[in-house]
């Protein structure tokens, strides 16, 4: 019985992601030997979203601008 219920929590969470990836149109990254390219990206708990795409051919990247420019918002939409 203890097998059953594992299995129908696991089951639910999928089924949530599933919903909050159609409602939202989500999509996922892509991962090539060579880059990583995440296109029209955004924060979801915003009002009004700038989207932004990225593509990263290096191993570090460094994240530069002033204040309040999104930085923060960047990496936390990376990090969804």
């Amino acid at each position: 019985m203890a097998i059953f219920w594992e299995d129908l929590f696991v089951f639910e969470a999928y089924l949530s992601i599933a919903k909050g990836i159609r409602k939202n149109d989500f999509t996922f990254p892509e991962f090539g030997e060579t880059r990583l390219s995440i296109t029209d990206f955004y924060h979801p708990l915003l009002k009004e979203p700038v989207k932004n795409s990225l593509t990263i051919r290096e191993n570090v990247v460094l994240i530069t601008g002033p204040n309040m420019s999104g930085k923060s918002t960047l990496l936390k939409s990376i990090g969804q």
